[in-house]
């Protein structure tokens, strides 16, 4: 199983066990790709398109979903949707971390504790 645990795919920091998934795809040991959803796996567009180009480089490695569809990376409406499915996934994590930023800002403003550590960009 590879899981990286209380590492965020939106974070941007480096996902061991993601990257193992992708070596083991490469080297042809991985059939298929088993997620809870495809945001699980990525949010980052530029990582999506290298998940895309591994799982179809010379052979077709589907992903399949807990929560949608099974993804066809193979053919161009599977990968569009791929990537609809992506470009949700990262807004919604870049406008949660907006909120979430704003709110630890305001929370700050007024005193509250447990907010001193404001990134503020």
């Amino acid at each position: 199983m590879f899981a990286d645990n209380a590492l965020s795919a939106y974070s941007g920091r480096r996902r061991p066990r993601y990257r193992a998934i992708l070596a083991a795809i490469r080297a042809g040991r991985i059939d298929a790709v088993p997620a809870w959803h495809t945001d699980r796996l990525h949010r980052s567009p530029v990582e999506l398109e290298e998940y895309i180009a591994v799982c179809t480089e010379g052979r077709d490695v589907p992903t399949h979903t807990v929560q949608a569809e099974p993804l066809d990376l193979s053919s161009p409406s599977g990968r569009m949707v791929a990537r609809q499915l992506g470009a949700v996934a990262r807004y919604e994590s870049e406008h949660r971390s907006e909120r979430v930023r704003r709110a630890f800002l305001q929370g700050a403003q007024q005193g509250r504790q447990g907010t001193t550590r404001v990134a503020v960009s």
